[in-house]
C-alpha cells in the first residue's frame, strides 16, 4: 500500500454495520464502525475505489491534519477578528469539499488521458481539460490556504450562516397560511 490515508465515511444512522462490511469488501483496512460513521484506512487508489464503487450513501472524508481538539469551540478559541473585517462566504469545510470533488474529476480525466483505445483527438481534448482542472486545483488550494491563514490570524471571521427554512412552517409559508385562513 502506498501512503496510507485515514478516512471517515459518514453514513445515515443505523447503517454503520452494513457500511463497515461494504468498506471491508471494497478493500479498506482497519475498519471500525463509529456513531453515524465508519473509520478506515486505505491508499489513494482505494480512496477513489470507495468513492466509485460504494453502494451505500457515503460521504468520504480524508484526514488532512491532526491536532488536539475536544469540541467545535476548541478549534477557534482565542481567534478574534475585528468587527469591520469582511467575512468569508464559505467555510473551510465547504471549500475542502469542493476540492475533493475536483480531485475526483482529475482522477477520471487522467483515466481518459491514459485510455489505450482513445483516439489522438480524444487525448488532446482530455489533455486540454486536464490543464484547466490542474489550474483550478492550484487556485482552490491557494484560496483554501489563504482563507485558513486569514482565519487563524484573526483577519477574517468565520461566521456560521444558519439555514432559515420557511416552507414547512405554516406561519411563514404564504401558501400554507393562506390555505389555513381560507379553511377557517
Amino acid at each position: 500500500m502506498q501512503s496510507v490515508l485515514d478516512v471517515v465515511a459518514v453514513v445515515p444512522p443505523g447503517l454503520e454495520e452494513p457500511a463497515a462490511a461494504e468498506l471491508l469488501a471494497l478493500g479498506a483496512e482497519a475498519v471500525r464502525p463509529l456513531r453515524r460513521a465508519v473509520a478506515c484506512r486505505t491508499d489513494l487508489a482505494g480512496f477513489y475505489r470507495l468513492h466509485l464503487r460504494a453502494r451505500l450513501p457515503f460521504r468520504f472524508l480524508r484526514e488532512v491534519a491532526r491536532f488536539p481538539c475536544r469540541g467545535r469551540n476548541d478549534l477557534y478559541r482565542g481567534i478574534q477578528a475585528a468587527a469591520a473585517t469582511p467575512a468569508a462566504t464559505e467555510t473551510p469545510g465547504s471549500a475542502i469539499d469542493r476540492l475533493s470533488i475536483l480531485e475526483l474529476r482529475r482522477f477520471h480525466m487522467r483515466e481518459q488521458l491514459d485510455r489505450a483505445d482513445a483516439t489522438q483527438e480524444h487525448r488532446e481534448k482530455a489533455a486540454a481539460r486536464m490543464a484547466v482542472l490542474d489550474a483550478q486545483r492550484g487556485h482552490l488550494i491557494e484560496a483554501i490556504d489563504r482563507l485558513l491563514t486569514e482565519i487563524f490570524l484573526g483577519q477574517r471571521p468565520l461566521r456560521v450562516f444558519r439555514m432559515m427554512k420557511m416552507y414547512n412552517d405554516p406561519t411563514m409559508n404564504p401558501y400554507l397560511y393562506k390555505a389555513q385562513n381560507r379553511a377557517a
